[in-house]
């Protein structure tokens, strides 16, 4: 690795498994930093305000209502809906980065702060495109962390994470399908003795 994922500080002459001394990243060879950010609202705001028209356009034409109160109505409706639609999703959003190294998953957005999730805490991960969640479950089936699918970029990057998490956890814990204490490469590097 010849560059921080975080940061690109150079690495070049520094151990394979290290501290980035620009941005304090634990890095090493496996080491992942998946860089993510809102779910663009455009195109579903859109969707759903062309429905919403051909709605309101087979209603008004059923009802035997004058076009250009249809239109009027339509217009109103329209903007009522994008602005509820909005507020109820959340409305933009934050750049999000998911660390993903040997002491575990870090969620890095503003909401969360840069919360560390250790891999002896991960079982698996799920993403639901219905209800909209990415979720770190526990061994005891348990939600470690829930965050909407929206703060990594929608349900297909939320995805890409979780196979991202998977794989790695299979790397740096073991394919073994059992709760273990943290070991002594897990811990952080200033508390390891020598």
């Amino acid at each position: 690795m010849n560059n921080c994922p975080r940061c690109d500080y150079s690495l070049e002459g520094l151990p394979e498994v290290y501290v980035c001394p620009e941005c304090g990243l634990e890095y090493d060879s496996a080491c992942r930093v998946i860089k993510c950010g809102p779910t663009p609202v455009l195109w579903q705001q859109l969707i759903m305000a062309v429905g919403l028209l051909l709605l309101m356009a087979w209603g008004a034409f059923q009802a035997g209502v004058d076009k250009g109160d249809a239109f009027l109505l339509t217009i109103i409706l329209l903007s009522l809906a994008g602005t509820l639609y909005h507020w109820c999703r959340g409305g933009g959003g934050y750049p999000c980065a998911v660390v993903i190294n040997r002491r575990g998953v870090l969620i890095d957005h503003p909401r969360v702060s840069g919360r560390l999730f250790p891999w002896f805490l991960i079982s698996r991960v799920h993403c639901c495109w219905f209800s909209d969640r990415f979720r770190l479950i526990s061994w005891d089936n348990s939600a470690v962390f829930s965050c909407p699918a929206r703060w990594l970029g929608g349900i297909r990057s939320a995805r890409r994470i979780a196979n991202e998490i998977m794989s790695s956890r299979e790397v740096y814990w073991g394919a073994d399908n059992g709760p273990r204490s943290p070991e002594r490469g897990q811990q952080p590097f200033a508390h390891r003795g020598p």
